[in-house]
């Protein structure tokens, strides 16, 4: 079965061979683009905003669009100042480009010594998340006296978190993969590989886990966790499993000598929605049980 938008994307299949891998589908979520534009080249003075002819059309809701341009070439008077801007139009639904983002790449301003006469340069900006639609991009000049320019080499590239929704039978297992806005969550069971989970996970098992500094300060969280507070005599862990019905493992942190912080953390209270332990100096934690009761 087919999506009923895109006949070209899987959603249910059972197939006479084996599924693929995980490696195989985290290969499908990602797609890539480059849409190169025509060489711009101006003489005179410049004040205006320029729409090259070409069109990036990105169909999916979550991108990261870069423009830049690998020649810029600039003749003009000694003691002159200009700027040029990168930027991209939108198509509105009236069939017409408005401005999205005139400043996606901040302006590159160039003061020219008294003896400089020419400059060679780049403009390469970062990534920018951009929806989906149709795009031009905007070249936007401030140029004074009468100088020659050129942009070579310009394009629009982009890189698209492509939504899947793929529900698989195959001779050697079964699995479900979606992903969508760039979150992966999956399950698949192989006869070779046995049982894979990715993303966000709400089995038995480790419900939450993370490791707090002396100070309270949280790191490497997994799971049902909010946050770590100091508490006059040790450490209050904050979650939202809903229930005290888990077992507590605390590791003290090394120092610097390899003697560990402290071998007298002991818990204090179990609730369900905090923990309470007594104790000095930083560690990991684990708490394991079951995730409904």
């Amino acid at each position: 079965m087919f999506d009923k938008d895109d006949p070209q994307l899987k959603r249910f299949s059972i197939i006479p061979d084996k599924i693929p891998s995980i490696e195989e589908l985290l290969g499908t979520t990602i797609a890539t683009g480059n849409v190169n534009c025509a060489d711009f080249q101006k003489t005179g003075t410049v004040k205006d905003v320029f729409l090259c002819s070409e069109i990036m059309t990105l169909i999916q809701p979550y991108n990261k669009v870069t423009l830049k341009s690998n020649s810029l070439h600039v003749e003009v008077p000694p003691r002159s100042h200009f700027s040029v801007t990168l930027g991209l139009y939108k198509e509105n639904e009236a069939g017409v480009f408005k401005p999205y983002e005139e400043n996606i790449i901040s302006a590159h301003d160039y003061n020219v010594s008294n003896n400089t006469r020419i400059i060679n340069s780049n403009i390469h900006g970062s990534e920018y998340d951009v929806p989906a639609g149709r795009y031009k991009m905007s070249i936007k000049f401030d140029l004074d006296d009468i100088p020659t320019l050129q942009l070579q080499s310009l394009s629009m590239s982009f890189i698209a978190n492509v939504d899947v929704r793929r529900i698989e039978f195959g001779t050697n297992g079964f699995m479900a993969f979606y992903n969508h806005g760039g979150k992966k969550n999956f399950v698949k069971a192989t006869e070779n590989d046995g049982v894979q989970i990715g993303g966000k996970t709400d089995i038995p098992g480790i419900l939450a886990s993370g490791s707090s500094s002396k100070y309270g300060m949280l790191d490497r969280t997994f799971g049902k966790i909010h946050r770590v507070e100091k508490t006059t005599d040790g450490y209050r862990i904050y979650h939202n499993i809903g229930h005290g019905e888990f077992s507590v493992q605390i590791t003290p942190h090394l120092l610097g000598s390899g003697q560990r912080n402290n071998d007298g953390f002991n818990i204090k209270a179990v609730d369900h929605n905090v923990v309470d332990i007594v104790g000095y100096g930083g560690f990991d934690f684990a708490l394991i049980g079951k995730n409904y009761v």
